[in-house]
């Protein structure tokens, strides 16, 4: 049995590392993509209509006392 479980620990370790890491970060400077969503007035927005200014993206649960909690610290 533990012969078994140490073969497919290994076969599992393995075939996690065969992954590329083919994540795309992007550079500055580059257009970003297509991303749009309602703020919180239920306005749709897109990403790309304002490049003026940074933006920040925070995805929470509205559940999720500790997010709601750090959310008026955004607005500084």
């Amino acid at each position: 049995m533990k012969k078994s479980l140490l073969i497919l620990s290994i076969l599992f370790l393995l075939n996690a590392c065969s992954f590329e890491n083919s994540k795309d970060t992007g550079k500055v400077g580059e257009k970003s993509a297509e991303i749009s969503a309602k703020d919180t007035l239920g306005k749709a927005v897109k990403l790309a209509d304002d490049n003026t200014s940074l933006k920040v993206l925070v995805f929470f649960q509205n559940g999720c006392p500790s997010c709601l909690k750090e959310l008026p610290s955004l607005d500084e």
